[in-house]
């Protein structure tokens, strides 16, 4: 009897160390298998780190590649300038040039035919500008034109001249005048009884354009006193 109650514990025991060991192994399972999923997921989010981590730097590298080549191409851009900067040449007349070069007075060059046509061209235009041009004028007063009828007689002036560009036109004598804006002052000067009588005026003409003569005629009667023409009267006006 006694033996096999000893002999039922001897096995009660064994059936609990046999269960004992079956639930220790699935702990030491299950914690194997909790341990590897941690590691598991460890290792994915390392991973996904570095991959992050490996990510912004390829953007870094693209950004500092750009900004390099935008520094390197300012630094380009910048040599460009300071080369022709040192290709271009001094100029002469820049006071803060360190090169200084003679210039020769214009006058002891010969003058290209280009610009001595350029020149005469110039004239050209200049007296185009201002409408100057010569004309040839006559003086036909004679003696009797000068008599100024005064109770029913004629006087004669002592003296009678006729003054253009401050020269004096003789009777029957022509000379070449120069004109601008198609303008001719002409003065006539006359002195009657020893200067009883005397004095200076100054009648202006307008001379068209197709007129290169003029004749010079007088009268008293008329308000002009000196006649042209193929002119048109402007104006007269006392000098003396």
């Amino acid at each position: 009897m006694f033996f096999i109650i000893f002999l039922g514990t001897v096995v009660c025991c064994q059936s609990s160390v046999a269960y004992g060991n079956k639930i220790g192994n699935q702990k030491n399972s299950c914690t194997k298998k909790t341990e590897k999923t941690v590691v598991e997921s460890t290792t994915e989010i390392i991973e996904s780190k570095k991959n992050t981590k490996d990510m912004i730097p390829t953007a870094e590298k693209t950004n500092l590649t750009n900004d390099s080549k935008a520094d390197g191409d300012k630094d380009l851009i910048s040599k460009e300038i300071a080369d022709n900067q040192a290709e271009t040449p001094t100029n002469p007349f820049n006071k803060n040039s360190s090169e200084k070069k003679d210039i020769q007075p214009l006058a002891n060059k010969t003058m290209p035919v280009d610009k001595a046509a350029q020149a005469i061209k110039n004239n050209v235009e200049t007296t185009k500008k201002n409408n100057q041009r010569e004309i040839t004028v006559t003086n036909a007063i004679t003696k009797e034109m000068t008599g100024k009828y005064f109770c029913f007689k004629t006087y004669y002036p002592d003296s009678f001249s006729i003054v253009i560009d401050k020269k004096e036109l003789s009777y029957e004598k022509e000379r070449k005048v120069t004109i601008e804006n198609n303008r001719l002052p002409i003065e006539y000067i006359y002195n009657f009884a020893n200067g009883y009588r005397k004095g200076i005026r100054q009648v202006d003409f307008e001379i068209p354009e197709t007129v290169t003569q003029c004749t010079l005629k007088f009268s008293w009667e008329q308000d002009s006193y000196i006649l042209i023409d193929n002119a048109r009267f402007m104006s007269v006006k006392d000098i003396e």
